[in-house]
């Protein structure tokens, strides 16, 4: 099994760079390149899966996408011309797949929590897990039994002026 800790700190930081600095950001990573290729699975290629999958086929060295998951042959067809092999409309492509080491969440919210369940591997979701608290705290529990990493998208975390907000506690 691949450690998979390192990578979370990978994509944060390649993903939420402003187009000026990622370019020093992404020379700086190659002090954390991986031992092996860590193979993902993508499950929705909507608005932030293409900018994920964009990022993680043009931008991200180590990184190799084995399977793109998207019911609309819009999203299906992105992922074939950035050169995801295995497209299909069904996630057993990506569940069943003993070679995909970590599954990439972002397929629309009332599915992520029933998506990272299953998943049973290394999992980034974008936010929210799921809507009701009670679900997302029950999910989070199933994935911490299942003993694999996850990690919650947050891009407004990233964008200068929501920093302050947060740091002050401002809803």
């Amino acid at each position: 099994m691949i450690d998979l800790n390192w990578i979370v700190f990978w994509y944060t930081d390649v993903t939420s760079t402003t187009k000026n600095s990622c370019n020093n950001n992404l020379r700086n990573l190659y002090l954390y390149k991986p031992y092996q290729m860590i193979k993902i699975g993508i499950i929705g290629v909507g608005r932030m899966g293409k900018i994920h999958l964009e990022n993680l086929s043009t931008k991200i060295e180590g990184v190799e996408l084995i399977a793109a998951v998207n019911p609309s042959t819009e999203g299906q067809k992105f992922a074939l011309d950035h050169g995801v092999k295995n497209v299909s409309g069904n996630i057993d492509i990506i569940i069943d797949n003993p070679e995909i080491d970590a599954v990439l969440i972002s397929s629309s919210s009332d599915t992520h929590s029933d998506f990272a369940v299953k998943a049973g591997k290394a999992i980034f979701c974008e936010k929210p897990i799921d809507k009701p608290l009670q679900k997302a705290s029950e999910t989070v529990n199933i994935i911490s039994d299942l003993n694999v990493p996850l990690m919650i998208g947050l891009i407004l975390f990233y964008i200068h002026g929501t920093m302050g907000t947060f740091a002050h506690g401002i809803k």
